[in-house]
């Protein structure tokens, strides 16, 4: 991708990205006047409903920002280009899943159910990208501890737990199985790797052991 075209991809996505927040949607806001009232169940659909709308407007601007972050990154020589293809599969994959979210073919599955397919997806893809970007290196290595304190707000109590459970499993397979080196660990290059540039905390037992125990 030549450096114009990125440049213009990358302000593109900030001019769509500002608008899109200038439109967001409260998540906890007051019940729509249109919403029914008096049946319990009624009002949990229309609750649901409204969160739906409001997971798939910011969904949006996550992929915005994820695009905008992976063109800046590839593009300084912090990451290295051959992430650049699985990185961007992950956020197209995304995007193709929104727009069914948003769409009428959604209507096979409940409201609540939606909701928890959508975060459990979010979480496998936010957790292949933290893998492709730096792993257990990077500051934002608790970023899918935010996927589950949504969940906890939007889902039932046991949704929102299967969520955290798997989740945290899910993180922890990705991180020891780099530290086995049973898959490659990528190296995002603002993190500090010792004089020669070869030391990955990584693969130290005692770090990697530390920061799982802490997510």
């Amino acid at each position: 991708m030549s450096q114009p075209f990125q440049v213009g991809v990358l302000l593109a996505a900030l001019a769509t990205l500002v608008w899109l927040l200038r439109r967001s949607p409260p998540l906890l806001g007051n019940k729509d006047a249109s919403a029914p009232s008096g049946d319990p169940a009624e009002l949990s659909e229309a609750r649901d409903e409204r969160y739906l709308r409001w997971f798939v407007h910011v969904r949006w601007v996550v992929l915005l920002l994820g695009l905008m972050l992976l063109l800046t990154t590839v593009g300084l020589g912090y990451l290295t280009p051959d992430v650049f293809p699985p990185l961007f599969s992950i956020i197209t994959v995304l995007a193709v899943a929104n727009l069914v979210y948003a769409g009428p073919a959604r209507r096979w599955c409940s409201a609540d159910c939606l909701l928890a397919l959508q975060l459990h997806l979010d979480m496998v893809g936010l957790t292949v990208s933290l893998h492709l970007s730096g792993g257990i290196e990077i500051p934002l290595y608790l970023l899918p501890v935010v996927n589950v304190v949504l969940g906890g707000i939007v889902l039932s109590r046991r949704q929102a737990f299967w969520l955290a459970l798997n989740g945290g499993l899910l993180c922890a397979l990705m991180v020891w199985a780099e530290w086995a080196r049973l898959i490659p660990h990528y190296t995002l290059r603002l993190v500090p790797h010792g004089p020669s540039g070869e030391v990955h905390v990584a693969y130290d037992t005692w770090f990697v052991g530390a920061r799982t125990l802490l997510q």
